[in-house]
């Protein structure tokens, strides 16, 4: 089950009813969302035959790092692990002195597209530490 499924919770509102209510996820629970999205988009681009330059998806169904994480969060109810996500790869990108994600995804080996992904998941432990106040 997803992380966010887990903030759908009931409130009583007339006695009789019960509604569905969207609570925010905790800290945590949304950076668990992200190294989830992270780990999910990679695995769709793993083998080299699954992956791609030049376009987000192919007819064939490859995917590019973008396209990938675009097609991981479709299962997401909150777009907002996927933006943070993607900022997360952009960051990477830019460590790697490309001025996007999509550049470094066609300029690169695909050994190194993936190390980016695992890049983007160990900033998600270091932006943790900065929130709780641990570094």
């Amino acid at each position: 089950m997803p992380v966010l499924d887990r903030h759908l919770i009931r409130r009583r509102r007339d006695g009789k009813r019960w509604e569905p209510v969207l609570r925010a996820p905790s800290p945590a629970d949304r950076d668990a969302a992200i190294v989830e999205l992270l780990r999910n988009a990679k695995e769709l681009i793993k083998d080299p035959k699954d992956s791609t330059r030049g376009t987000y998806r192919s007819l064939r169904g490859r995917y590019c790092a973008v396209g990938a994480l675009r097609a991981a969060s479709k299962r997401l109810k909150d777009p907002n692990p996927a933006w943070a996500a993607h900022d997360l790869l952009i960051r990477v990108a830019r460590a790697h002195r490309f001025t996007s994600v999509e550049a470094m995804n066609d300029r690169s080996s695909h050994d190194a597209v993936l190390a980016a992904f695992d890049e983007a998941t160990v900033l998600v432990d270091g932006v943790a530490l900065v929130r709780d106040g641990a570094a």
